[in-house]
């Protein structure tokens, strides 16, 4: 098998991988600014709840850094951007509010 066939087999091994996945949480990653210590995950039903989560733990915004998103059934962490994808591909989504800034927000795919 050429290098070539084997690379565009990985990359529909990969598609297909992703378009089985489904968002099942939101989710914030994070990790504590200045330190060797390994970046945490945080979930919940809306990022504002699991923001809570991350004070109650002793954690300050200012000492963090942030990345909000969703988690996937397979268990990944993926961006709000790759969760839009995601979300879009697998019918997930009620509310589309793409045009708020690109990327999928937990009120699109579960309404209050």
């Amino acid at each position: 098998m050429s290098v070539l066939k084997a690379s565009q087999n990985r990359l529909g091994l990969w598609k297909e991988a992703i378009k089985m996945s489904k968002i099942i949480r939101s989710a914030i990653w994070f990790k504590p600014k200045d330190t060797n210590e390994y970046p945490m995950i945080f979930t919940g039903l809306r990022h504002a709840d699991i923001y809570e989560k991350i004070f109650k733990a002793g954690f300050k915004l200012s000492e963090i850094s942030v990345c909000e998103g969703f988690m996937t059934q397979d268990n990944r962490f993926v961006d709000r951007y790759e969760a839009y994808d995601i979300a879009h591909e697998e019918g997930q989504i009620i509310s589309d509010n793409y045009w708020r800034n690109g990327g999928l927000y937990s009120e699109d795919i579960w309404p209050e």
